[in-house]
């Protein structure tokens, strides 16, 4: 038809047939079969941008192994240290129950004579052991001090001496006199010939004392003090001890 606009007409749709047939899947290759790929998604604020306190302490570990090695060296000598110290304590409890069961006896003094040797003093003295069980020997130049009221007139070393169970000694201590003026009443005993002036004299002595029993684990070291009052007729060479009294004791 001319002058008249010209229609095109569309191509018809063909619809295909649609085929019922199930679509055939090919299986995954082998070795695949137990590989799964996780994809997970965090929000930003739950990212944790610092690492725990244990994962901070575990790299600083390998960093400085020496630290390791320090901390095990601290450790062992601290376990050292307790089975030590718990071996101090077992022994001396065992050496408390054994002291209490036998019971050491301090040695026992007595003073035999005074001989006065312008400016010494020679005291005989007699030491018993009064211990069944035990050996005592003293240590060589203990202190030993001659007073006359309270004040110093001379002083001495005790002799070295070994005892052995409850046996007695006789032993010679020399006293040098000082170098101060004596008290009026010892001048006067000295120098007097008729009649004879008595003087009470104080002999004190610090003995170190070892006993010894018949194992290590019954010995002791003690510090004896000895303290002797005792009175004598006159300190001129024939003088003898009218009265005396001796303590002795441990510990002091």
């Amino acid at each position: 038809m001319e002058g008249g606009a010209i229609r095109h007409t569309p191509p018809s749709r063909v619809e295909q047939p649609q085929d019922d047939r199930p679509v055939a899947v090919s299986p995954p290759p082998p070795g695949n079969q137990n590989r799964k790929t996780y994809i997970v998604q965090a929000p930003k604020d739950q990212v944790y941008r610092v690492p725990p306190l244990e994962n901070a302490l575990i790299v600083e570990n390998y960093r400085n192994p020496r630290s390791v090695e320090n901390f095990s060296c601290s450790f062992c000598f601290g376990k050292v240290a307790i089975a030590l110290l718990a071996i101090l304590v077992l022994v001396s409890i065992t050496l408390a129950i054994l002291f209490f069961v036998f019971k050491p006896t301090p040695p026992l003094f007595s003073v035999k004579n005074l001989i006065v040797k312008n400016p010494k003093y020679e005291i005989s003295l007699s030491t018993k052991n009064p211990n069944a069980k035990y050996e005592l020997e003293y240590d060589n130049d203990d202190q030993v001090s001659l007073l006359f009221d309270d004040k110093k007139v001379g002083t001495g070393k005790f002799p070295h001496l070994h005892q052995q169970p409850s046996s007695s000694s006789k032993v010679k201590v020399e006293v040098a006199g000082s170098n101060e003026t004596l008290p009026a009443q010892m001048e006067n005993s000295i120098n007097s010939k008729n009649p004879k002036i008595p003087i009470s004299l104080y002999l004190e002595m610090d003995l170190g004392v070892r006993m010894r029993g018949e194992s290590w684990l019954n010995s002791w070291i003690f510090n004896s003090h000895v303290a002797s009052k005792f009175k004598v007729n006159t300190l001129r060479n024939q003088s003898r001890v009218l009265s005396q009294h001796c303590n002795s004791d441990f510990g002091r």
